[in-house]
């Protein structure tokens, strides 16, 4: 009977379903689209800072930059010099086998004990000088001079 209860209890839709397609009654495409505003305006509220960089600061580099960071002492014992030159005052004697961290080198070779090397600036104990290249072996990391370090016999 049009009318009754039992008519509209049975031409009710049954429980809905999600769709793959559809989340919420909302399409794929629709979140896509969603996705791309939300990506595009957090993209131009990036563009909206000072793109002058009148504001980026550059940290000082000292003479250049070294790529290598860490050197040991081949000499029975190396001068530790307070400028780039052999005239220089010496600071300490460096012993064989020191691993030293280095902090910048010289832009130039220069000839010294019948070697062509650039000088080193390193941190030895708690002094920071000048060494020869041609009195270190150099490395990239700390483990590497370690091993190397020991393997220097200390006669």
């Amino acid at each position: 009977m049009p009318g009754t209860n039992e008519d509209l209890y049975m031409s009710s839709p049954g429980p809905r379903t999600h769709d793959k397609a559809t989340t919420h009654g909302c399409t794929r495409g629709f979140w896509l689209h969603v996705a791309v505003l939300l990506i595009g305006a957090a993209l131009l509220s990036a563009c909206g800072a000072s793109s002058t960089g009148d504001d980026l600061e550059m940290p000082a580099t000292p003479v250049l930059s070294a790529r290598e960071s860490f050197a040991v002492i081949e000499q029975a014992y190396s001068p530790l010099h307070q400028e780039a030159e052999s005239s220089s005052s010496i600071l300490a004697q460096m012993r064989r086998g020191s691993v030293v961290e280095i902090v910048g080198r010289t832009a130039s070779r220069e000839q010294l004990d019948g070697r062509l090397e650039r000088w080193y600036r390193v941190r030895y104990v708690d002094s920071e000088g000048w060494t020869f290249g041609g009195w270190i072996a150099v490395f990239e990391t700390r483990g590497r001079a370690e091993n190397y370090a020991r393997t220097l016999s200390y006669d």
